[in-house]
């Protein structure tokens, strides 16, 4: 139930912003992105979105990989991420 609890507040924590939740969803529909295109596909702000993917990754819900050559970070879901991603496409309605 404990579980429930964390991925329920989770949630929240996430449905509580338009852009947590939008980067959810589409890092649920496309299992990872970088964070310039999850901006051009919500249309928001680089740095917007950058705070948000810090915020994700601070609740353990996103983390990243970097390539060695480059800075360019690919994103993508944690299990609990998933967790989540599930729940909030399921209150919110799929992420077209």
């Amino acid at each position: 139930m404990s579980g429930d609890m964390s991925i329920l507040k989770k949630a929240s924590f996430v449905t509580s912003s338009q852009i947590r939740t939008g980067i959810i969803l589409f890092l649920h529909s496309r299992e990872y992105a970088t964070p310039k295109e999850i901006s051009k596909r919500l249309g928001k702000h680089l740095s917007t979105v950058s705070r948000a993917l810090a915020e994700l990754k601070n609740e353990g819900l996103v983390e990243f990989v970097e390539h060695e050559h480059s800075k360019s970070r690919l994103y993508f879901l944690t299990e609990a991420g998933k967790d989540v991603a599930a729940l909030v496409k399921n209150i919110s309605g799929d992420f077209k």
